[in-house]
C-alpha cells in the first residue's frame, strides 16, 4: 500500500503538475513520489496530526483518481518485473532481519508519537537539542505508520526507501549505456548499498 501511495504521488506530480510526457522508470517515479510524500507529510503536520485518518483519506483520493482517470499507468511507466522481484526479495530479507536501533526509544519514538497525535510543536528543543531537529525521515515515518503497529512500520518505510534506490541502480545497470565509467560506478554503489543494508 505504501509503495502504491508513493508511486502515485510521483506519477501525479510528474504527469499532471509538471506535464512530463516521457516514460520514466517505476523507481524514478517512486523516488520522486517519496520526496513529494515527505513534503506533503511535513506540510500536513503543520495543520493536523499525522494519524491514520490522513493516510486513509490519501488512499481514498488516490483510489478515486485511478478509478475516474482510466489511464494506463503501466504503459506510461518503464517497469521490469525481474528487477522488481529481485529487489523485493532483498528488501524482505532486510526488513525481517532488522532489529530496532538503540535511538528509537530515545527520540525517534517520541517524535513519531508527537507527529501522530499533535500538530508540529514549535520551540521543542528546550527539552533536548535532539528534539529541535525536525527530520523529514521521521515525519514520513509518522505519515506511513499505522498507530496500532507501534513502530513496526519503521522497517517497512526504511525497506521502501531501500527498495526504490536499489531498484533504480539495478535497472540503470541493465540499461545499455556507452559511458565507460557509468556501469562500474553504479555497480560499486550497488555493492555498497547491499553491504550497508
Amino acid at each position: 500500500m505504501f509503495l502504491t501511495l508513493i508511486f502515485f504521488h510521483g506519477y501525479i506530480f510528474q504527469k499532471k503538475l509538471l506535464k512530463v510526457n516521457n516514460r520514466n522508470s517505476f523507481y524514478e517515479t517512486g523516488l520522486i513520489g517519496l520526496i513529494i510524500t515527505l513534503l506533503i507529510s511535513k506540510i500536513i503536520n503543520f495543520f493536523v496530526p499525522l494519524n491514520n485518518n490522513i493516510l486513509y483519506v490519501n488512499v481514498i483520493f488516490l483510489f478515486l483518481y485511478v478509478w475516474f482517470i482510466k489511464e494506463n499507468f503501466i504503459k506510461n511507466t518503464k517497469f521490469d518485473f525481474n528487477v522488481f522481484l529481485i529487489c523485493l526479495v532483498i528488501v524482505f530479507l532486510n526488513i525481517f532481519g532488522s532489529g530496532f536501533s538503540d535511538d528509537i526509544d530515545h527520540y525517534h519514538f517520541s517524535f513519531i508519537l508527537n507527529a501522530d497525535n499533535r500538530n508540529f510543536i514549535w520551540g521543542y528543543s528546550f527539552l533536548n537539542p535532539l528534539y529541535g531537529t525536525s527530520p523529514l525521515w521521521l515525519t514520513v515515518q509518522s505519515y506511513l505508520n499505522f498507530d496500532y503497529s507501534r513502530l513496526q512500520d519503521i522497517h517497512v518505510t526504511n525497506g521502501l526507501i531501500f527498495f526504490l534506490i536499489l531498484g533504480l541502480f539495478i535497472s540503470e545497470i541493465k540499461v545499455k549505456k556507452n559511458l565507460f565509467f557509468y556501469k562500474p560506478y553504479l555497480f560499486l554503489v550497488l555493492i555498497f548499498l547491499l553491504l550497508k543494508y
